[in-house]
């Protein structure tokens, strides 16, 4: 997707657990691969950004239901499916269809929302939970290996624990499937998609099926507290 036409729109905002995509290390100094100054031969030099001129998260600047999202959608099956319809639900805690109920809060840390992960005896103190990825990303040598993708013979269960800043726990597993098959099958969502990561354990797409998912921005008040965190 590295066009236009190939991406069908003209870009991604993501709505993290932050204010702005970089926040106060991006105002302090010149970090590469965020901002850049380009003078009038094109040459560009990685350039500081003041909090204002940064991109923002735009649910932080609603006048109302601004300090997160909830992310609903239904259970799939293992095989995949074609399609899935869900919601995403702005506000947590503001509305009659956005409190938190008996959802878990594990707290993110405020600098750059990482979590902790324990899962197939490995520690991965670089953990995120994102949408954006259509995957579960993760290192793991035990796997069968295709391409940049997982393809166990038959599903394997793994169990995990995510562990926030606070030392809040919440245990559960997931299931990996065979990449290959599901590429070859015609459908396009998948609960058990795994791929390889450089570091760190991404909870992709394939984490939020059969969940509600609630990111609460760093800072905002909430009904279980400022964020960030997240609850599911």
């Amino acid at each position: 997707m590295l066009t236009v036409a190939g991406l069908r729109g003209n870009g991604i905002l993501g709505i993290g657990l932050f204010t702005t995509d970089c926040g106060s290390g991006c105002a302090n100094a010149a970090l590469p691969r965020w901002y850049y100054r380009c003078d009038a031969s094109g040459a560009c030099v990685a350039s500081a950004q003041s909090l204002a001129q940064q991109v923002a998260n735009p649910v932080a600047r609603f006048a109302l239901d601004n300090n997160g999202v909830v992310i609903d959608l239904p259970p799939i099956a293992d095989t995949g499916a074609a399609s899935v319809a869900g919601s995403l639900i702005f506000g947590i805690g503001t509305q009659a269809n956005n409190t938190l109920g008996g959802a878990s809060v594990v707290r993110a840390n405020a600098t750059n929302g990482y979590l902790v992960t324990s899962a197939g005896g490995q520690t991965y103190a670089q953990s995120y939970i994102d949408s954006g990825s259509n995957g579960l990303f993760f290192r793991n040598t035990q796997l069968p290996q295709c391409g940049f993708w997982y393809c166990p013979s038959s599903p394997q269960t793994i169990a995990a624990t995510i562990v926030g800043v606070d030392g809040a726990t919440r245990a559960l597993a997931f299931s990996i499937g065979n990449s290959s098959s599901m590429f070859a099958s015609p459908n396009n969502a998948f609960n058990n998609l795994a791929g390889i990561g450089a570091r760190g354990f991404g909870w992709g797409l394939p984490f939020f099926y059969g969940k509600r998912v609630y990111t609460a921005i760093a800072s905002r008040d909430t009904s279980a507290g400022q964020g960030p965190y997240y609850a599911f």
